[in-house]
């Protein structure tokens, strides 16, 4: 009994030995790979708390990468709550990840969020705090140059302004759609105009022009499988 007595001293003594031994550095790893799980189990607010936990036991390599992945967090908990159909969370969640993206100088991220931000506001109804939201997104999509997100805002903007009987703002907005499919060389983004102008066509009866635009669709879509 007293050799078990000792021999259980012995293994407490051992492991607090080792447990005094761990560096902040190790706990942050350990961290970071808890939060990392709970992310891709779309358990986003969760895993930001403990990225934020993670922020003062990090070194500085940790710490840059931890502090990208937070403003990360707010924006796809956005997303699920746009989903959800909760739209003012969503709207908090994308305001807070704007702020993060734009202190890091992200702009892909300060976009994106704009965007949800838009999306959000189209969904509960809100066509001008929409419009506003996807015309910063659009800005910052011709900033850093990417032609298939600016074609997508831009067919947004275009179904809402018509929605609304925005003829003149409409035409402006088709017009920079045409443009920009006439100047882009990227295919996805073709593919994202011929899809978009087929689904005016057919929205408007002329099945005939929407078919002539589904063609091109699918002539652009053959090209990505070559």
């Amino acid at each position: 009994m007293r050799r078990l007595l000792i021999c259980t001293l012995c293994l407490l003594v051992s492991q607090l030995v080792a447990m005094t031994q761990i560096k902040p550095e190790d706990n942050a790893v350990v961290m970071m790979a808890a939060a990392d799980s709970l992310a891709k189990q779309m358990k986003y607010a969760e895993a930001r708390r403990i990225y934020e936990q993670i922020l003062p036991l990090a070194d500085d390599t940790t710490r840059q990468i931890v502090r990208e992945k937070i403003p990360w967090m707010h924006y796809y908990e956005g997303r699920l709550h746009a989903l959800q159909m909760n739209f003012f969370s969503s709207i908090e969640c994308s305001k807070k990840a704007l702020a993060g993206f734009h202190e890091q100088g992200n702009t892909a991220g300060e976009m994106g969020s704009h965007y949800l931000i838009g999306f959000a506001y189209e969904l509960m109804d809100l066509t001008s705090e929409a419009m506003e939201a996807y015309g910063k997104a659009a800005i910052l999509a011709t900033t850093i140059g990417d032609d298939t997100e600016l074609m997508s805002i831009l067919s947004t903007q275009h179904k809402l302004s018509t929605q609304s009987g925005e003829t003149e703002y409409s035409a402006e907005i088709l017009s920079k759609i045409d443009s920009l499919a006439n100047r882009s060389e990227d295919v996805i983004t073709r593919i994202v105009y011929y899809n978009y102008m087929g689904d005016e066509a057919s929205r408007q009866s002329k099945y005939d022009l929407a078919e002539q635009w589904y063609r091109r669709d699918e002539a652009c879509l053959g090209q990505l499988n070559d």
